[in-house]
This record gives C-alpha cells, sequence and structure tokens, in this order.
C-alpha cells in the first residue's frame, strides 16, 4: 500500500465526482469496481456534487472545500487475492475514521482499470454541521502513518519509493471542459511574476512605441498597437506597466510625459472606465470562431483565430492578475493595519507604565501630586520639555506645595537628587507619548490604505464582476486557444502577415503548446 496526494486539487465536485465515476468523456463506468457514499442521501456523482457544492457554500472563508487522496495497493498482493472489494471498503472505512473524516461528506470510489486496485477518496472539507473547514495540516505525515498501521494490520506490502509508478492525471482532458492541470499550465505564462525588461530592451521598446505613445487619441487606438507587439497595459499600484506576461516596463519609462494622468486628460477617459466598456465589448462580442466563412484562405484564418484568440486569453489573464494584485494589496493592507493596532497597544502600555512611575515620583515630592502633574503638563505646553525641567529645578514650588523634608540635613542634596530622577522620569514619559502618538497616526494611515484597497477591488468587482467569473472567462479562452494552436503549422506562423515581435511571441506559445501535447501522450502511452 502507499498513498498519493495530489499537489493541486481539483477545483469541482462535480468533474472530479463525474471522473471517478467513469463518467467524463473518454471514461466507462466499468472502471469502478465499488463506491461508497458518506454522509450523503444521495450515490449518484452529479447529485452528491450539487449536495456538497451546496454544503461547502456554508463556509466563506474555505477556498478549496474540494479535498482529494488515493490509496493505492501493490499489484503482487491483487495477484495473491489479498485486495477484496470487503478488505479495501473496510480500510478506506478506517482510513477516513483515523484521518477524522468520518463526520464530513465524501465519495469513495474503488478502480480496477490498472493493474494496482486503488480507492479514490473525493472529501468535502467543510463539516455538514458545524460548517468548519477541515484542516488539512501534516495531512501527508498522518496518512503515512495510517498506510503502514493498516498495511501491516492486514498483511499489504507497503511499497517503497523505488517501487512507485507513476498515476494518471486523474482531471484529464474532457470534451468541452479544461482541466485544472491545463488551467494551471497555461497560466504559467501569465503568472503576474514578471520581471523588469533589461534597460537595452527599455530603450529600444521606447523608440519602437514612440508613435504609438505620442500620436494616439485614445486608449483602444493605443492598445490596438501595442497587442501589435505582443505587449498589453495592465493596473498595478497606483499607475500602469507594459507587459507581454513575463516582463515588464513601468509607464513613465516609456518617455518624457508618458504617465497615467498625462494619457487620461489626452484622451478624454479614465482607464478604469476605458477597461469596463473593453470589458462589456469583450463579454457581449463574438468568439473568433464565428468569423471563420470571412477568410478566404485556410490558413490565413488560422492564423487571425489564433492571433485573436491568444489576445483574448492574455487580456482576460491581465484582468485576473489585476483581480489577485488587489486581493494581495488588501490582505498586506490588514496586515499592515493589524501591526499597527499592536504597535498601538504595546505604545499605550509602556505609556501607561511611565506615567505610573512619574505619578509616583510627584507623590514623594508633593502634597497633591495629581495638581503637580497638571501644571507641569501646562508649563510644558506653553515653554517645551527641557525649558521647564530647568523651571521646575530652579522652582519647585511652581508645581504646588512640597512635602516637609524628613532629614532637614540633607534637604538640599536629596531635594537636587529627586529633582534629577524626576526629569529623568519626565523625558521617559515624552518619548512614551510621542511614540503613542505616532503609534495612533500609523493607524489612521493604514485604515486609510485599506479602505482604499477594499474600494478599488470593489470598483473592479461591481466593472467587471466577481473572481470566479473571471476565472471561469479564462477557462474558457484557454481553450479556445488551445483549439486554434491545434490548427496551426510551423509554415502557417512563418508566413503570417504579423510584426516580427507577434509572430515570435505565438511561435513560442505554439511550441509549449506542442510539448505539453506530447508529453500528455506520453504519459498516457504507459498505461
Amino acid at each position: 500500500m502507499r498513498f498519493k496526494i495530489p499537489k493541486q486539487q481539483p477545483s469541482s465536485f462535480k468533474n472530479s465526482a463525474r471522473y471517478l465515476a467513469g463518467l467524463s468523456h473518454g471514461k466507462s463506468p466499468d472502471r469502478v469496481a465499488w463506491m461508497v457514499a458518506n454522509n450523503l442521501e444521495v450515490t449518484h456523482p452529479d447529485s452528491a456534487a450539487a449536495v456538497m457544492e451546496a454544503t461547502a457554500l456554508q463556509s466563506k472563508r474555505c477556498k478549496q472545500p474540494v479535498y482529494h487522496f488515493i490509496l493505492t495497493f501493490d499489484p503482487k498482493d491483487a495477484d495473491a487475492g489479498k485486495t477484496s472489494d470487503e478488505l479495501m471498503q473496510t480500510i478506506a472505512k478506517q482510513t477516513l475514521e483515523r484521518m477524522g473524516l468520518q463526520e464530513y461528506q465524501s465519495l469513495t470510489y474503488a478502480h480496477k482499470d490498472t493493474d494496482h486496485p486503488h480507492i479514490h477518496f473525493l472529501i468535502n472539507r467543510v463539516h455538514p454541521e458545524t460548517g468548519k473547514a477541515y484542516d488539512r495540516h501534516r495531512d501527508g505525515t498522518r496518512l503515512k502513518d495510517i498506510v503502514r498501521d493498516l498495511a501491516t494490520a492486514h498483511g499489504l506490502n507497503i511499497l517503497k519509493s523505488k517501487d512507485q509508478t507513476r498515476d494518471r492525471d486523474l482531471m484529464d482532458d474532457q470534451a468541452g471542459h479544461l482541466s485544472d492541470g491545463q488551467y494551471r499550465q497555461a497560466m504559467k505564462e501569465m503568472d503576474g511574476q514578471e520581471a523588469p525588461f533589461s534597460k537595452q530592451k527599455i530603450k529600444d521598446l521606447r523608440q519602437l512605441l514612440r508613435p504609438a505613445f505620442y500620436e494616439t487619441q485614445s486608449w483602444s487606438e493605443l492598445e490596438q498597437q501595442l497587442i501589435e507587439q505582443g505587449l498589453h497595459l495592465r493596473s498595478k499600484g497606483q499607475g500602469l506597466i507594459l507587459t507581454n506576461g513575463k516582463q515588464f516596463a513601468k509607464l513613465s519609462e516609456m518617455g518624457k510625459g508618458i504617465r497615467l494622468s498625462a494619457l487620461e486628460e489626452r484622451f478624454g477617459q479614465k482607464f478604469e472606465a476605458h477597461r469596463q466598456q473593453q470589458i462589456q465589448e469583450k463579454t457581449s462580442s463574438k468568439t473568433p470562431s464565428d468569423d471563420k466563412t470571412h477568410s478566404a484562405r485556410y490558413a490565413d484564418y488560422a492564423v487571425k483565430e489564433l492571433d485573436a484568440a491568444d489576445q483574448d486569453y492574455r487580456y482576460w489573464s491581465m484582468i485576473e492578475q489585476e483581480y489577485l494584485s488587489r486581493k494581495s494589496s488588501i490582505t498586506k493592507s490588514e496586515r499592515q493595519h493589524k501591526l499597527a493596532e499592536n504597535n498601538r497597544d504595546r505604545q499605550f502600555s509602556w505609556t501607561h507604565k511611565r506615567n505610573v512611575s512619574l505619578l509616583d515620583s510627584l507623590a514623594k515630592l508633593y502634597t497633591n501630586a495629581d495638581r503637580a502633574r497638571y501644571q507641569w503638563d501646562a508649563i510644558e505646553k506653553k515653554n517645551g520639555l527641557e525649558t521647564t525641567i530647568e523651571m521646575i529645578k530652579s522652582d519647585p514650588a511652581l508645581l504646588g506645595d512640597l512635602l516637609p523634608a524628613p532629614n532637614p540635613k540633607l534637604t538640599n542634596k536629596q531635594a537636587q537628587k529627586d529633582f534629577r530622577k524626576l526629569a529623568t522620569l519626565r523625558r521617559k514619559y515624552h518619548t512614551a507619548k510621542n511614540r503613542l502618538d505616532d503609534a495612533y497616526a500609523r493607524i489612521t494611515t493604514e485604515r486609510r490604505k485599506l479602505d482604499k484597497a477594499k474600494y478599488d477591488y470593489e470598483m473592479l468587482c461591481n466593472s467587471v464582476g466577481s473572481l470566479e467569473q473571471i476565472k471561469t472567462s479564462v477557462r474558457e479562452k484557454i481553450r479556445i486557444r488551445a483549439m486554434a494552436l491545434s490548427r496551426i503549422t510551423a509554415k502557417m506562423l512563418k508566413d503570417a502577415n504579423l510584426t516580427e515581435e507577434r509572430r515570435e511571441q505565438l511561435h513560442k506559445t505554439w511550441l509549449r503548446h506542442l510539448e505539453r501535447k506530447r508529453k500528455r501522450e506520453r504519459d498516457r502511452s504507459r498505461y
């Protein structure tokens, strides 16, 4: 026995359940040896997935409710008849109990379509009654111990690393759907981890794009000329950057006077307003595949379709990155605001201690410590800290009536010592008070930053839609682009009527597509 927890967990209960049940494209229900539904009133994968999805919505904090792992049995145990359905079901039940998942909704499927029998566990991490999410911390360590114990208890082999074989990707290509793996692979091209362009490249871009930035009269005209060079504009922080998905340059690096505010003034339109209008147009427009009848030659059409599909994909990926960037800004601002509050609490505590020490010292010198403190505050407000200290040293009665000295012979010497200590305590209190004021000011600043980050994110959501809607759009654009890439050849791209930069960008995309296709074919040929 051994276990596997896929590094990338599926995002959909429905797609996962249908795959495991053998109902997805290219699969057969005959692969299923048996299945068990836990804490569910239904067993059909579609119905069970709908129930699990509804339960998952009870938790607003759990962003990844779908949890999947696998138990695999040694083919030698299977050949020896040790992996009966009854034993595998017992092991599956004991595994859920040992993991603390017996009260959670789950679908357990055993597959028999390989030489190594295996069990898939599809878990809803959100508890059906409490709504709390199951904590996956160190789940690999727990499963390692569980597998070792259960294998020993039932007389099964424990597979070592050298005996392990690669599992087939659970979410392989499905007709009409984009798998999680395909989505992640495609998004690596637009993952927001851009590096800055080199100084020489920025210099070249500044010269190449000079007409685009200085002669265009609208955002649409500017972006169209940038697209021809394989570039896009994207919001970042308080301004814009120019990016090809891998590298970026600040807008200000494109020349004198090239600033967001200057372009908005020249074009007579805010960039956010242009972006919202553009999104609405793209949402209601036809997909590239609808225009096939307008092309006389297939090669020209195929390249134009790929060019449009790739631009569409990059555009929506850029929008998704803006979402993630703004969400990241909210998280960062929340963290900074919390740190500022914690610092405020520390400074308040420290100031309080300094204040108590100061009052105790005044109480040893004056008959009315509170009045002496009030007088000191008033004098210091007019004259400043150091001047006030010198004034009180010269005339201690400024703060009120002094207590009689316990030993008249030591009155002068003791008084000097007491007032030196008092001056030190006052300076420390003054420093602590200033730090406390700074802490309150920092909280106000961080609060404003947090409010601004939340406002920016809400504005984006109101104009475009939710992040999940954007991800759905991105998935669809990736699927359309993959279809367009499959119809392209190297000669088509070489002969395409595109700029050199754009042709090179599409060629690299096509090569990555071919490599991923070959890799999937190699993986499938092993089974």
